[in-house]
């Protein structure tokens, strides 16, 4: 089972929530940054995980878009977006999930989540690449880097 931590506070929850959920088994709902209930796996979602480095990706305008990546926020190394444009723009929603079993060590490694809606006020259809970069948020260099393009087309009416 993973738990989900969600911005804006994603280091202080780990440090302050997570040790309490761990202990009692409870863990948080999913909201977005509007506060609207979302569920775990909606109904038309591209998922693309670390084999999906350098490759296109077709979508369905309206569909989300949900990257998963493996990390270590104890360590202060995140992904983060280095490269998007305008129309894509940047993530809806970015979490870190924990594992809950009982492997999982203090200080262990988890997902790094970061979810994408595909329909805005701008009309979004075509090609849209992205490049994510693993470091700290107060380093220069990157130690790992993502690159996926999303090609973005309109519904058949």
């Amino acid at each position: 089972m993973l738990h989900k931590i969600t911005r804006p506070h994603l280091l202080t929850a780990l440090l302050l929530v997570a040790p309490l959920s761990w202990a009692t088994g409870c863990g948080g709902e999913n909201i977005d940054s509007s506060g609207d209930f979302m569920t775990d796996e909606p109904d038309h979602t591209l998922t693309i995980d670390e084999t999906g480095d350098g490759q296109t990706f077709d979508v369905i305008e309206g569909e989300l878009v949900v990257v998963r990546l493996p990390g270590n926020i104890t360590t202060g190394y995140e992904w983060t977006v280095a490269e998007t444009d305008r129309t894509f723009g940047y993530p809806i929603e970015e979490s870190y999930l924990t594992d809950q079993g009982a492997e999982q060590q203090i200080g262990g490694g988890g997902i790094f989540e970061k979810i994408w809606k595909t329909k805005g006020f701008l009309p979004m259809a075509g090609a849209h690449t992205v490049v994510l970069e693993y470091k700290r948020s107060w380093e220069t260099e990157a130690i790992d880097s993502f690159t996926f393009t999303v090609n973005i087309q309109t519904p058949m009416e």
